[in-house]
């Protein structure tokens, strides 16, 4: 079961996460996700746009002390209310 979290309290202690947040940098195989706690690089191919909203759930793994997610599923989130979506992860 994915667990819903902030990238900032993302630790080797979970694996199967879902993060929400824009995207903010994209290139052919992976893209960077801010959810204004911190960043990841989100490993995907799938057909996204800078400054979308998503919620992406899938594998965290790490290299080095470098996290990076493997993208399983990427949820279009763009026609929620953002902000009261944050407020809400806030309380997570």
């Amino acid at each position: 079961m994915y667990k819903e979290m902030q990238v900032k309290n993302l630790s080797n202690e979970n694996s199967l996460v879902a993060v929400s947040g824009f995207i903010v940098s994209k290139d052919e195989s992976s893209f960077v996700l801010d959810d204004k706690t911190s960043q990841i690089v989100i490993l995907s191919k799938d057909e996204i746009n800078i400054g979308d909203y998503v919620r992406v759930f899938g594998n965290l793994i790490f290299n080095g002390n470098e996290k990076i997610l493997q993208a399983g599923i990427i949820q279009n989130l763009n026609e929620i209310n953002k902000e009261l979506h944050q407020k809400l992860l806030k309380q997570i």
